[in-house]
């Protein structure tokens, strides 16, 4: 029998007791990758003490399809069989020898400081993603009429479980913008040219462009709140506090929206308090966190946001296309989704969890990537969270000390699992023109040459960007990062400007931190 709408909102806002009557079971595929990838998985546990490389780049080779790499346990020698799966569920797990790793064009391996871009999958979750698009086409209607919802409600419900919120207030969609669009669109019809929206200054250009419109359609005005430097978490709320100052008639303004994390200067900011200002002001708050999940610890019941949108993808490591949308329970009622179809008026969940024909396989592998973080974790992600934060500003010191430069803040707080560096000068050449850093002069940021560069030499995959006419560059430090990454990223980038080894004293800066162990004396 086809899943009915009453269900979708019945088992989605039931209680954990209630619902594990109605879960459904682990697909075949699900049972062999627990089996398989997790017991080794638990077998040999990450170090979340150590940032040292212990082989765990190979959870990305897709070199022999997904049969692929082992791992050498840096203690015991004992070789693990990581992501010998294939999306055929009858397929048993075969150890390979094959030991190839992340691969650029040139065959040569990437060192890959990049994640907080696009994000990176493991093999074992594109293994599970191709599992459900493979699942779907052994017979669609049954599929879509009787296997799909049950599946993307236990998503629903883990994914709430993971950020600290209830299943009630969370829906899935495939990205932070749609999420943005969503909540946008319902609320504009509410504004007029006698109300404004409010943004900081460093505001994600999409999302910037998002407000733009809809202050164009309605006539509103868009509020750009200017942040001082030196940047720190005390300069935000302060400066978000002098604009609400300027507005004695606060009334006017019905939304203010902010980054958890920015992007691309990477900065933690202090929304719960910013939240908090927003809510004692009446003015509603709608929260990018899209570099969130997977990065920092969330509790979004205790944040109490009004809306909050987090991407799986990036450093959940889920597959591309599913993300998360947190509407607070007062505003669920007149929030809808972009496209209208079966489930209108029925209910939040049943608006939400269909949205036409279309692939909703990376949603039904959040179940999965859920699992597959808290065995990487040992059940504590904060764990990793932890160990990724120390890496970023351990290469944060690095880098600055290397180059002789500088962090965008010196508050440490305002860093995770990125941390942004200030690009060093071109070494001194002969020709003047050439002698020169290529800021673009304005807070546009922009990919440069020297991230070309890089890739193209040096097989370095990480951001290059300008902000406020300097030029820096933002380093992520996931679980299969380690400092050895963050040498090779100091020494490329000293060749890439034309530094040379017994000639400038940045090299010898660099080798007396890799014999000290990383540590910047």
């Amino acid at each position: 029998m086809a899943t009915t709408y009453e269900q979708v909102e019945e088992w989605t806002n039931c209680s954990d007791d209630a619902y594990a009557a109605v879960c459904p079971p682990p697909t075949p595929f699900e049972k062999q990758l627990e089996k398989s990838v997790f017991a080794s998985m638990s077998e040999y546990p990450f170090d979340m003490a150590s940032d040292a490389d212990c082989g765990w780049e190979s959870m990305f080779d897709f070199t022999c399809g997904f049969n692929v790499s082992q791992r050498v346990d840096s203690g015991s020698n004992a070789r693990q069989v990581l992501l010998n799966v294939t999306a055929n569920p009858s397929t048993e797990a075969t150890e390979s020898t094959d030991t190839n790793q992340l691969v650029h064009t040139s065959n040569k391996r990437i060192t890959f400081l990049a994640h907080g871009s696009y994000g990176r999958v493991p093999a074992a979750l594109v293994a599970a993603n191709i599992a459900w698009t493979t699942q779907v086409e052994t017979n669609p209607v049954h599929f879509y009429y009787r296997t799909l919802y049950p599946y993307l409600i236990r998503s629903t419900r883990a994914a709430a479980a993971f950020v600290g919120a209830s299943p009630s207030r969370v829906a899935l969609v495939s990205n932070v913008e749609n999420a943005f669009a969503s909540v946008l669109n319902s609320l504009k019809h509410e504004w007029t040219d006698a109300h404004c929206l409010a943004a900081f200054d460093f505001t994600y250009g999409a999302c910037r462009t998002a407000l733009d419109r809809v202050c164009e359609e309605r006539g509103c005005k868009l509020d750009i709140i200017q942040t001082t430097f030196p940047i720190s978490r005390e300069s935000i709320l302060s400066d978000f506090t002098k604009y609400l100052h300027a507005h004695p008639e606060r009334d006017s303004i019905k939304l203010a929206f902010f980054e958890h994390i920015t992007s691309p200067t990477a900065l933690v900011l202090p929304v719960k308090q910013l939240i908090q200002l927003c809510r004692a002001n009446n003015i509603l708050s709608l929260v990018d966190g899209a570099h969130a999940i997977g990065q920092v610890q969330l509790s979004l019941s205790d944040m109490q946001p009004d809306f909050y949108a987090t991407n799986a993808h990036k450093w959940l490591c889920n597959p591309r296309g599913s993300a998360l949308l947190y509407t607070h329970p007062k505003h669920k009622p007149k929030i809808h989704p972009l496209i209208t179809t079966w489930g209108a008026n029925k209910g939040f969940h049943s608006e939400f969890i269909w949205q036409g024909t279309d692939s909703y396989s990376p949603h039904l592998t959040l179940y999965t990537t859920i699992r597959f973080f808290e065995r990487l974790t040992n059940g504590d992600p904060s764990s990793m969270y932890t160990r990724n934060a120390n890496l970023a500003k351990k290469a944060g010191k690095i880098l600055a000390h290397v180059w002789n430069t500088n962090l965008l803040t010196q508050d440490e707080s305002m860093f995770a699992s990125m941390v942004t560096v200030r690009v060093p000068a071109r070494a001194p050449i002969l020709t003047p023109s050439e002698n020169k850093i290529d800021d673009c002069g304005t807070d546009t940021c922009q990919i440069s040459d020297l991230h070309d560069d890089l890739i193209s030499n040096f097989q370095v995959e990480v951001p290059v960007f300008t902000f406020r006419g300097k030029r820096y560059i933002r380093v992520s430090c996931h679980f299969y990062n380690s400092v050895h990454d963050v040498y090779t990223l100091a020494r490329s980038v000293l060749l890439a400007l034309g530094y040379r080894e017994g000639v400038h004293d940045a090299f010898g800066r660099l080798d007396d931190v890799i014999a000290n162990g990383g540590v910047v004396v």
